[in-house]
């Protein structure tokens, strides 16, 4: 765990290596093993890993949830959703579990005429991604409430249609069956439904309105992001988010390009790295900083809708482009979120989406190479 933390993988590896040799019933050590295999990319023998850890510890809510993710990363969407549904009994997410008295819906249960209440559970990411569902499930006659983070409600409300939205900690309405966002999927046995896309949007005369903000166009309107946002208390997540963030130094050899303007998108904390962009490399016109515009996401998609493209961390920001249906490439970490499969080419999440991956692990070298050049071919190309 201590090799873990300090991802060192290949020495962890070695670790549960002899924990097995020890006690060959050891169902955690497999599912470390499983862990580190996957995030090495080695996705048969993580599975295989964490298949002998759940025979030897059919409980563990941990090695499902794992288990869950690592299957939905390869398309295996059916097990892989099953699988996930055992979060709520994870360490991670049971401090983050709502105890509703009123029943899980499963599915299969008749909803229409009846009061179903959907949750966001996760970041607002994830709200972004998943909210697609929740007009399918209005359809089947159910009265949907859509209990979502504050900051959403304007943006979601655009295209809510019947659904009644409630902004998390407000009083809630009366119901007859809850369910968590990021179950949908497993009780509707739905796809990524990419399909949908654009499934967000906001007026249009708010977007005109804020072209006003923008400069003469010189060439394309590029919109960055770095980084994601840090949860209190949440280890695991701002683990991952420490592999998933970069900072604006990173996207210095995009300031070589010219017929180009750039924008930030960047909220929080890391937006400061502004500040000092030329001593992080950024040798292009200053990039123009959009975010004291920004009040809610309903803003940030007028500022988004404004641009040719979005190049993102996996984070919110990208999220949002993808649900737009705005051009968006998003920067993945070495071992990318269950989501993206891969990391690598198209995703069925969103159709106007790219992934670029890391070749090495925490280097973002070869990935930004790669950015840098397309990019050049999109402004050689003028769109």
């Amino acid at each position: 765990a201590a090799l873990y933390a300090l991802r060192d993988l290949d020495r962890a590896i070695e670790s549960c290596d002899a924990a097995i040799r020890l006690a060959p019933r050891f169902a955690d050590a497999f599912k470390a093993r499983g862990i580190a295999f996957h995030e090495l990319g080695h996705g048969d023998k993580a599975i295989a890993d964490l298949e002998v850890a759940l025979a030897l510890k059919p409980e563990d809510a941990d090695t499902h949830y794992n288990l869950g993710m690592f299957r939905l990363a390869r398309g295996e969407d059916t097990a892989g959703w099953r699988h996930y549904e055992q979060r709520w009994a994870t360490p991670q997410f049971r401090k983050m579990r709502r105890d509703f008295p009123q029943p899980l819906w499963d599915g299969q249960t008749e909803i229409a005429g009846k009061t179903l209440m959907i949750y966001a559970e996760q970041g607002l990411g994830d709200t972004l991604q998943f909210c697609r569902y929740v007009p399918l499930v209005a359809a089947l006659g159910a009265d949907v409430i859509f209990e979502v983070q504050p900051g959403l409600e304007r943006l979601v409300s655009f295209h809510a249609g019947a659904v009644r939205l409630v902004t998390r900690g407000a009083v809630l309405p009366t119901f007859d069956l809850q369910v968590p966002l990021m179950s949908l999927p497993h009780v509707l046995g739905a796809p990524p439904r990419g399909d949908l896309c654009p499934y967000l949007g906001v007026d249009p005369s708010w977007v005109a309105a804020r072209g006003g903000l923008f400069p003469p166009r010189r060439g394309l309107r590029v919109g960055l992001c770095w980084a994601g946002g840090l949860r209190p208390n949440d280890r695991i997540t701002n683990a991952v988010d420490a592999r998933r963030s970069f900072t604006l130094d990173v996207f210095a050899p995009l300031s070589r390009l010219s017929g180009v303007d750039f924008f930030s998108l960047q909220m929080g904390p890391s937006s400061s790295q502004l500040h000092d962009a030329a001593a992080r490399g950024w040798a292009g016109p200053p990039i123009i900083d959009l975010t004291p515009h920004i009040t809610d996401f309903a803003d940030t998609a007028t500022l988004v809708l404004n641009m040719d493209l979005v190049i993102s961390c996996d984070t919110s920001t990208a999220h949002l482009a993808g649900a737009l249906d705005v051009p968006v490439w998003i920067l993945n970490r070495f071992d990318p979120c269950w989501r993206w499969r891969d990391g690598q080419g198209d995703t069925a999440w969103y159709p106007s989406a790219r992934l670029f991956k890391q070749s090495r692990p925490g280097d973002w070298t070869d990935t930004l190479e790669d950015v840098t050049t397309r990019l050049a071919e999109r402004c050689k190309l003028g769109r």
